[in-house]
């Protein structure tokens, strides 16, 4: 009876460093973004001068409907919004050839859902002036986030969106679409 004391502490212990390890762990995936290079930024950052809307909401049906941020990359950190879908400023926009890059945490009020879409599934993506622009889902793929060929830019209008996926985060589930 005196040891249950004794082991009980000992089992809290464990636990707590356990769930601690856990968290860093998860933290550190969390952190790890699909990172470009310098010269690939400035390559995206061409379409900085475009006067077209950008982006406000994304839906597909019954998976998606979220509203949509535009955030930047700076000295290689990319923002992304704590409660909608983040599109990255520098990436094409909707209604002009290019890569439309979108993003957002694995919750179920933001991309979570988004991994339960199908080849074929259609994307609407609305903009600030109100008009929308559909995307048909041609591809579904879970990748390293080293690895950044989806986020180079395209020669004809294409829709990128992707979020946290796989063992605590610690890959990236790519969602490719082409404009209808």
């Amino acid at each position: 009876m005196k040891k249950l004391p004794l082991i009980l502490g000992i089992i809290c212990i464990v636990a707590g460093i356990s769930l601690l390890a856990y968290l860093a762990v998860d933290q550190y995936f969390v952190q790890q973004t699909l990172t470009l290079s310098q010269a690939e930024v400035a390559q995206l950052s061409l379409n900085k001068l475009s006067i077209a809307p950008l982006p406000s909401h994304v839906f597909i049906d019954k998976y998606v409907n979220v509203d949509v941020e535009p955030l930047i990359i700076k000295n290689q950190k990319w923002a992304i919004s704590k409660d909608k879908a983040t599109y990255l400023y520098q990436s094409a926009r909707p209604g002009e050839p290019g890569n439309i890059i979108i993003y957002g945490h694995n919750l179920r009020n933001i991309f979570g859902p988004m991994r339960y879409v199908h080849l074929g599934d259609v994307v609407i993506v609305t903009t600030a002036d109100g008009r929308e622009h559909q995307y048909k889902i041609v591809l579904l793929k879970e990748v390293s986030p080293r690895d950044t060929t989806f986020l180079l830019p395209t020669r004809t209008e294409t829709l990128t969106m992707y979020t946290c996926s796989g063992f605590l985060d610690s890959r990236r589930f790519i969602v490719r679409a082409e404009a209808l």
